[in-house]
């Protein structure tokens, strides 16, 4: 009963910003507008708070290298899957490869994942986030974008890269650890104002992006049988494999706590990224639609997924 009673009060919270996000847009509350605003005040201030306390105080070990190896070549793998399916399913659709592969790793996993685990445990989703970046800025956007319009230059995608406030924040975070810079940091004058911004952004987070999410979701009748075969397809092959994954190569093999675990599996019931039809050219309003009626079909059927397996796993 206790166990029952921190699920429910855990999972509530999700369930209220969700709702209030789905609320104020019928309300219209908040202009298509102001959400778009909401979402760059995460992705440049809330998100990069989160990463960077988070990778701060982590101490590297070498499976971690490992298991980042493995997010990386599965990202890869399923780029093929989607490719594959298309055929055998006679897809029309340009974007059905890129929806069977790829994370929403910001603006749900680790919403998703923090409001459940807390905060103080961010950082084993944080450490799954590295070589997915990676994959989507050097491989999934070079092939989305060649598939729709013209090739980026490699320059402009390591720009973009590298400018980006969530790989800022990373790599200055990892860099301090490494160096030893961290504990300086830690200890310096400025130190307690310093974090005390740092969390206060980062505890937005979470609930900013819920009710982003809530906002957003909207789902219509028109290609549902596509959408629904990508979710079908998604998650009829990335539940059984992210528990035979987390059984004999995290636990067995890596080594890894069931922080680690749990991460590795919410990761895998996410949501394709939300930024495909950024980088679609423009002129394909039918495939738009598509895209955004199976994100949205996912978000619902991730958030449902997750809450289920929270309620069997509700600790690290």
């Amino acid at each position: 009963m206790e166990n029952a009673l921190y699920v429910f009060n855990s999972v509530l919270p999700i369930l209220i910003f969700i709702w209030i996000g789905h609320l104020l847009r019928k309300r219209s509350f908040f202009s298509p507008e102001t959400i778009d605003n909401i979402k760059k005040f995460i992705v440049n201030f809330t998100l990069p708070a989160v990463l960077f306390t988070s990778f701060l105080d982590i101490v590297f070990e070498w499976n971690y290298l490992l298991l980042m190896i493995l997010v990386f070549l599965l990202c890869l793998f399923l780029y093929f899957y989607g490719r594959l399916t298309k055929k055998s399913f006679q897809q029309t659709w340009i974007s059905f490869p890129f929806l069977l592969t790829g994370f929403e790793f910001g603006m749900l996993g680790l919403s998703l994942f923090g409001s459940a685990y807390g905060l103080e445990n961010f950082g084993k989703m944080a450490i799954l986030g590295v070589p997915h970046e990676f994959f989507i800025w050097f491989v999934y956007v070079t092939l989305l974008v060649r598939e729709t319009s013209a090739l980026p230059s490699m320059g402009s995608l390591l720009k973009s890269f590298l400018s980006s406030p969530v790989i800022i924040a990373i790599f200055t975070s990892i860099l301090l650890n490494l160096t030893g810079w961290a504990a300086w940091l830690n200890n310096a004058f400025f130190a307690d104002g310093l974090f005390k911004v740092l969390n206060l952004l980062a505890g937005l987070t979470a609930p900013l992006i819920l009710l982003v999410v809530g906002y957003d979701i909207k789902i219509t009748r028109d290609n549902i049988k596509s959408s629904a075969l990508v979710v079908l397809l998604r998650l009829g092959l990335l539940i059984p494999l992210a528990l035979w994954f987390n059984h004999y190569i995290l636990a067995a093999l890596l080594n890894l706590d069931r922080g680690f675990q749990i991460a590795f599996f919410t990761l895998l019931i996410l949501p394709p990224p939300f930024i495909i039809p950024i980088f679609m050219k423009k002129g394909l309003p039918e495939e738009k639609a598509f895209i955004t009626n199976t994100l949205m079909l996912h978000t619902v059927a991730s958030i449902i997924i997750f809450i289920i397996y929270f309620a069997l796993n509700p600790t690290l």
